[in-house]
């Protein structure tokens, strides 16, 4: 067996292991192609595929709370909800509805718990609270792995010049978790690269 088809291998083996409680896995191309697309939405400032901007703007506050902002840049500014929508408006069609009704009951979570309905007018410490309650679901699984994932390509590619060592809080009962990655290490392939980071990610995540 050679050396691409051990990578592969092991691209498959590390990316499940980072999906963990996901709706869906990515392949390597659909994210880049995800990201690229992404990229140039956020770009242009494009209007969305599937999602409102209710809709957008709840999930993108869910990613915001996995990947915040602090010295480095978050899910935020990498435009991680250009990348949500589209894997669910290309590639993932499938996991909308499911997202669609996990949100509707994270929405019905925080109206009966802090009397509002909307989880991005809720303050940090009110999200963190709701997002820690749902950890083990389809729902939460599927937004870690897709922020994450939409964080990837950007690191990889440089495509906002985000070099060398990033740091990056994910969110793990209420721990701050310091995921690294070095441009310069290079181990193994493009693919390699990219599985490992996410699975050392989730792996500490768990």
């Amino acid at each position: 067996m050679n050396e691409i088809q051990l990578s592969r291998r092991a691209f498959l083996r590390q990316t499940g292991i980072a999906a963990r409680n996901s709706l869906i896995v990515l392949s390597l191309p659909v994210i880049m192609s995800s990201s690229a697309a992404a990229s140039e939405a956020m770009l242009d400032n494009s209007a969305f595929k599937v999602l409102g901007s209710d809709e957008a703007r709840e999930f993108a506050a869910i990613a915001a709370r996995i990947i915040p902002t602090d010295e480095t840049p978050g899910a935020t500014e990498a435009g991680v909800i250009y990348f949500i929508d589209n894997v669910l408006g290309t590639s993932r069609t499938e996991a909308l509805a499911p997202m669609r009704e996990g949100l509707a009951s994270l929405q019905a979570t925080a109206q009966s718990t802090y009397g509002s309905a909307s989880f991005s007018a809720l303050t940090p410490e009110q999200q963190d609270a709701l997002l820690v309650s749902i950890e083990e679901t389809e729902f939460f699984g599927t937004m870690r792995y897709m922020t994450i994932a939409g964080m990837t390509l950007e690191r990889t590619t440089g495509l906002r010049s985000l070099r060398i060592l990033q740091r990056f809080r994910l969110r793990g009962g209420g721990q701050v978790i310091h995921c690294r990655h070095d441009d310069s290490a290079g181990a193994g392939d493009g693919q390699l690269r990219v599985a490992n980071w996410l699975y050392s990610c989730t792996r500490q995540h768990q």
